[in-house]
């Protein structure tokens, strides 16, 4: 009587973050490009490769690169953060925003400026105009929310932003204007204490009262 045959069952190994499955056609491509690659010096001449063992070995290694080429670690929101960006190269180490930042009614990403900008951003202090009075510098005090500062100017027209252009560059250019500006204001105050003049928020000069006074007496407020 003829014995059953026995089936082996395959042993099957859980999935891991290292484990990387790989055809045959990749495994090929992998050893014809560590061939290449070992038969080819710095100038692109090509070189006899290594015999025997010594190939295999130079083989072996090639994979190994190939395949953590192709197959990345997996980076956690953290250690992305760590690494930095091209505007952030210090990653959490950079400086950030003390308070929102906006532009003609848009806010400022702070992905989009770098470490410069943001301590510049940082160093504004008050409200005034600034740049020939060209663009205006708006610190508004937001009760429990702490500040914002906006910056305007008018760039509807071509020839508002002809006018602009011929100030400043770019926006980094625009802050480190105004930064200065408003460095030389508070050396001028502190050397110069008796003329110092409290400052007025935005919104409470004249004409913005009058209307105001306007509106309410109308009923429109």
């Amino acid at each position: 009587m003829a014995k059953p045959k026995t089936v082996e069952t395959p042993v099957t190994t859980p999935a891991s973050d290292d484990t990387i499955t790989l055809t045959r056609a990749q495994v090929a491509e992998m050893i014809a490009d560590a061939l290449r690659v070992r038969q080819e010096d710095e100038a692109g001449n090509i070189v006899a490769a290594p015999p025997g063992m010594a190939l295999a070995s130079e083989i072996g290694t090639a994979i190994a690169l190939a395949m953590d080429k192709n197959n990345p670690k997996k980076v956690t929101y953290g250690q992305f953060l760590k690494r930095g960006t091209a505007n952030h190269p210090l990653g959490l180490a950079s400086p950030k925003f003390t308070r929102p930042y906006f532009q003609n009614g848009r806010a400022i990403p702070y992905a989009g400026v770098s470490d410069e900008v943001v301590t510049l951003l940082n160093s504004i202090t008050h409200s005034g105009r600034y740049i020939n009075r060209k663009v205006e510098v708006i610190v508004r005090d937001n009760g429990g929310d702490g500040q914002s500062v906006e910056f305007r100017y008018k760039n509807g027209g071509i020839d508002d932003r002809m006018d602009l252009k011929s100030e400043f560059r770019s926006f980094k250019e625009m802050v480190s204007i105004i930064a200065s500006e408003q460095q030389a204001e508070r050396e001028e105050d502190e050397a110069n204490p008796r003329k110092v003049v409290t400052r007025r928020p935005f919104g409470s000069g004249k004409n913005t009262r009058a209307a105001e006074e306007a509106a309410t007496a109308t009923g429109l407020v």
